[in-house]
């Protein structure tokens, strides 16, 4: 099995995630660019399957207005006893905002690509499910959660920073059947020159990253998955390692 992930940006201006692990943890391609969706499918295909793809996008939404249930069934999870947060989804909103629903695009360029794709996880067939990386990093982490990488109007620029590198050291450290290898580009980061831009590259790479070694570690029977939907009407599903009381809804 080959593991994917997919950091999916809104538009094909704007840089998009790629990770591609193996089944024994090596880091095979990482990469953040400005990829269109025949770029994408260029890059998946080149890989023998199985594969399992895991995208941070909106796959399904058939929803014109309000949330998805995935969403609502997310934010009304908590996980370690984080209360989540989701982007909400709806057509009416991605379409005006960004001209398409380039989740959904992606989704049927895989199924062309691959007729008996299924959207549940599988060891043995190609899948694809929707995941989050945030959500992930609290499923898998959660001694080191919440890790400000994100941006946001109450975490400077210094803050951003800091929280990114400790996810990086985070996975870079991790042992055992956790353990990634092949991360050279990660370990060589000047983390006290680092631009917005530079920033952001950065962070689109981790999220595929987290959305690949979250699939990683559900195959391998590392952690176990939270499922918040239904897979054929959209649905979100988060590698949780277990803990006692893990899950409170």
């Amino acid at each position: 099995m080959i593991f994917i992930g997919i950091d999916l940006a809104w538009t094909p201006h704007k840089e998009t995630g790629i990770c591609v692990l193996s089944q024994s943890g090596e880091v095979l391609t990482l990469c953040a660019d400005s990829y269109s969706i025949e770029d994408i499918i260029r890059i998946i295909t080149s890989y023998h399957p199985p594969l399992s793809i895991g995208i941070d996008a909106s796959l399904i939404v058939k929803n014109e207005t309000g949330a998805r249930e995935a969403e609502r069934l997310l934010m009304k999870t908590k996980i370690h006893g984080y209360r989540q947060y989701a982007f909400i989804a709806n057509r009416h909103f991605l379409k005006n905002t960004y001209g398409e629903i380039r989740g959904e695009i992606l989704l049927y360029a895989l199924k062309e690509a691959y007729p008996d794709l299924t959207l549940h996880l599988s060891k043995t067939k190609t899948h694809v499910i929707e995941t989050f990386p945030t959500s992930i990093t609290c499923g898998l982490f959660p001694e080191y959660f919440p890790f400000r990488y994100k941006q946001k109007r109450h975490v400077s620029f210094n803050q951003f920073i800091q929280g990114l590198q400790t996810l990086c050291d985070c996975l870079l450290s991790q042992k055992g059947p956790y353990t990634l290898y092949g991360c050279n580009s990660l370990k060589n980061i000047d983390w006290t020159n680092l631009t917005r831009h530079t920033k952001k590259h950065i962070e689109d790479q981790l999220d595929a990253l987290l959305c690949a070694y979250g699939l990683y570690t559900l195959f391998h029977d590392l952690s176990t998955p939270l499922l918040c939907g239904v897979p054929e009407d959209g649905a979100i599903v988060i590698p949780i390692k277990e803990n006692k009381n893990t899950l409170d809804q």
